[in-house]
């Protein structure tokens, strides 16, 4: 992680983070983040693709029960005890083309386990092409991707908060090229 994502970082006072797309080696340790974050657990597979993140404040979780990670490094599970209920943290960044074979894996783990779920990441898939593209970009949609990601929500109950506070905004949405920025 860059100086300035670590300053960041400290400065946000979060909680939770979840964060994707650290292309960290897979033998590479987390530095030392910030004196809020007391836990850190990672899934990376090589500095030039995917990695994924799940970071605790000191005040906001202090025991973890499970930490699971994808093979592919597409995602990562952590369970907490929080106020005395489970609640699985999940990080997750899906392919940049159609291939739904890390979220079938997802909801596979997912489905296995009961409590509370906070899911964040980069799906790289649209969930309503009415709702979630501009108009130059509707043939971008991956449906099958797209499809497997509304059953996933619909099966564990989840909610898009991003988009029950934005019912029309399209801002969100960002189209670039792929970066390579972050080295160790």
């Amino acid at each position: 992680m860059q100086n300035f994502e670590l300053c960041w970082l400290e400065s946000a006072q979060a909680q939770v983070v979840l964060l994707q797309e650290m292309h960290l080696k897979a033998n590479a340790k987390l530095p030392r983040l910030t004196a809020c974050i007391a836990h850190s657990f990672y899934a990376s597979a090589d500095a030039v693709v995917r990695g994924v993140a799940v970071l605790f404040s000191r005040k906001f979780v202090r025991r973890i029960n499970i930490v699971m990670r994808d093979p592919q490094m597409r995602w990562i599970i952590v369970t907490a005890i929080l106020a005395g209920k489970e609640v699985h943290f999940v990080s997750y960044y899906g392919p940049i083309e159609e291939d739904i074979k890390p979220m079938q894996k997802l909801y596979t783990q997912l489905s296995l386990f009961q409590g509370y779920f906070i899911i964040g990441g980069d799906f790289n898939t649209i969930r309503n092409t009415l709702w979630d593209t501009s108009r130059k970009n509707k043939a971008q949609n991956k449906p099958k991707t797209s499809q497997l990601l509304a059953k996933l929500m619909l099966d564990l109950a989840l909610v898009d908060v991003w988009r029950a506070d934005h019912l029309y905004a399209k801002e969100f949405t960002l189209f670039q090229k792929v970066q390579y920025g972050i080295k160790n």
